[in-house]
């Protein structure tokens, strides 16, 4: 969203239809291994933590 590339640790997956969650990306990684964790990514656009945490605030101006 916003061009931020530097750090991959300050990239977060954002779910923007939350109903369709099944749960955190990294969390599948370690635990179901890297199919299920793909799956689940491709429900996901990649975000910086800032963006992340504006989506989940409700600013209305950004999209995803």
């Amino acid at each position: 969203m916003c061009g931020y590339d530097k750090c991959l640790s300050a990239l977060d997956f954002h779910h923007p239809d939350p109903s369709k969650k099944d749960d955190n990306v990294g969390r599948l990684l370690s635990e179901k291994g890297k199919l299920v964790a793909y799956k689940e990514a491709k429900k996901c656009k990649l975000v910086c933590r800032n963006c992340h945490a504006e989506l989940h605030y409700g600013f209305d101006n950004i999209s995803v």
